[in-house]
């Protein structure tokens, strides 16, 4: 019995490795299309639109990859879906296959951005301006639509921000404002911004309060956001921190003040 299990387990082998060398097992089509979310990313030249790009489908290979063109013409967006390609297929758990599609730096305006899955093409308008971008169809479309827009609005982050959260003991409260206080002496403004929801980094409420997440420190440690207009070089910034750390230390490798940070250049100290 024990060595027809190991047969059993064997041929099961073979045959999961022989399916997948067969060409037409490795391309895969996307059956029931894509979740299309915007993000706001950012990098030195400026921050930029990315449409973040879900299959609706899950695929069992354990590396796959959703495969796509990207052209531009006449300020309009062309992308092509054209399928799932299982570099390594095998007995996996099921995950949807994703891409995040960069589009270049854009001024304000209108552009369509055509979607084609299966050679069925849908288009949707993405609007932009300072303060907000918008993708979205101007009309109704039929039910089995193959792209689905998961958030029709994203708040854009101005162009010079910082942003980010100080931790640190309850003790050293005086030294993490401090380090606030510093930032400001440096030429960092504080910033308002209307309520909402700031690209996928940050949420603005009534009271220009801003969530990162939904950590609360534990014992005897608090946290404060910040959020500042700062056209200086960000590594200024990044110099008062570590200066910081440095001059307030529960021991040689564990800090009583932190901070994480993020800039529209795409520079960032992350937690």
């Amino acid at each position: 019995m024990k060595n027809f299990k190991h047969y059993l387990l064997l041929l099961l082998t073979i045959l999961v490795i022989s399916a997948c060398t067969k060409e037409d097992t490795n391309k895969i089509p996307i059956d029931k299309g894509l979740n299309v979310s915007l993000k706001q990313q950012f990098s030195n030249e400026g921050s930029f639109v990315t449409l973040e790009c879900i299959t609706k489908d899950t695929y069992s290979c354990s590396n796959h990859q959703l495969v796509y063109s990207l052209n531009i013409m006449n300020n309009e967006f062309y992308i092509n879906f054209f399928n799932i390609d299982c570099n390594i297929c095998g007995i996996s758990e099921d995950k949807s296959s994703s891409a995040d599609i960069a589009l270049p730096l854009l001024s304000e305006g209108l552009y369509p951005i055509h979607f084609t899955i299966n050679n069925t093409t849908e288009t949707a308008y993405l609007s932009i301006n300072a303060a907000v971008a918008k993708l979205n169809f101007n009309f109704s479309e039929a039910s089995n639509k193959k792209i689905d827009i998961v958030n029709e609005e994203m708040l854009l982050i101005p162009n010079h921000s910082i942003w980010g959260e100080v931790y640190f003991y309850n003790d050293y409260t005086d030294e993490a404002h401090n380090m606030l206080e510093q930032f400001v002496a440096m030429g960092a403004e504080a910033t308002t911004l209307a309520p909402g929801r700031y690209a996928n980094c940050f949420d603005v409420l009534e009271n220009n309060k801003i969530i990162f997440n939904d950590i609360i420190p534990e014992g005897d440690v608090s946290k404060i956001p910040f959020l500042y207009t700062y056209e200086g070089d960000t590594q200024n910034i990044i110099n008062i921190i570590e200066d910081t750390i440095n001059k307030n230390k529960l021991s040689p490798t564990s800090p009583a003040v932190y901070a994480w940070i993020n800039d529209t250049k795409g520079v960032s100290i992350l937690p």
